[in-house]
């Protein structure tokens, strides 16, 4: 039996079409929580850009951001934190003071860049988010890096630091995280701390920092929006976040919510 579903924001709960999470994925979430499943948040994001987004109406109970990297529990209480290596955050931070490559720093307080370009305004624009200010590195701890740029020229960018994994979200766009890390290594933190089994979840996504969460989780489900090599390791692929996805798939799988 299902007693936990995690949702993908952007592209998966969120519609980049209508700038809205859609009227019955709302309805349908409302109605699993009543039932008494879990509804917890799986993203890229980090806690600050969710709270000035448009999911109002959804209450979760659980977060797992900036893929895996910081989870807090319903209350928005940190529970646990995976940061970079000091020596791979040192190496780029090279980059990052030099700007000749635009990158985003995320720390447990929010992102911050070192400039903006071209690149990173249409990033920004096209996931309808405003862009982040420019900030200093001062040695805090950072959890999770974005570089800017076409993959090639990111590409030996990357190799300067040993320790990370990083998930390409948009053309111009890859996330940097620790390499134990991840959205599922999150959510088995999150289930630790709920005391819920792996092969009790079930998971939504649209995109390539997605797949292991699909693959490993009870029931994974794609998007129809979602990319096709993600949609291969999936379960289940529903219809396009604006053509009812999430309820949809809520629907073909309503008894595995039966107590």
């Amino acid at each position: 039996m299902i007693k936990i579903v995690f949702f993908d924001i952007d592209g998966t709960l969120l519609s980049h079409k209508t700038e809205s999470v859609p009227k019955d994925a709302k309805e349908a979430i409302a109605e699993l929580q009543k039932r008494g499943i879990k509804v917890c948040v799986a993203t890229g994001r980090h806690i600050v850009d969710l709270e000035a987004m448009p999911l109002e109406g959804i209450v979760f109970d659980g977060y797992v951001t900036l893929n895996g990297q910081l989870i807090y529990n319903g209350k928005k209480e940190l529970i646990f934190g995976n940061k970079l290596t000091q020596k791979d955050v040192s190496n780029l931070y090279e980059v990052f003071a030099k700007k000749e490559t635009a990158m985003l720093f995320i720390n447990e307080k929010g992102p911050y860049l070192n400039f903006v370009n071209d690149k990173v305004r249409q990033v920004y624009r096209e996931i309808g988010t405003p862009v982040p200010k420019e900030g200093e590195y001062c040695k805090e701890d950072i959890y999770q890096m974005i570089l800017f740029g076409d993959r090639e020229t990111l590409m030996p960018i990357l190799t300067k630091a040993e320790h990370i994994k990083s998930t390409y979200w948009n053309p111009y766009a890859v996330d940097v995280i620790d390499e134990n890390g991840g959205k599922i290594q999150g959510i088995q933190q999150l289930l630790q701390y709920l005391k819920i089994s792996m092969d009790e979840v079930m998971a939504f996504g649209d995109g390539e920092n997605d797949i292991e969460m699909i693959q490993n989780a009870a029931i994974g489900i794609a998007m129809g929006n979602g990319l096709k090599k993600l949609k291969e390791k999936a379960d289940y692929v529903t219809a396009d976040i604006d053509e009812g996805g999430v309820k949809k798939a809520l629907e073909y799988y309503h008894r595995e919510f039966e107590r």
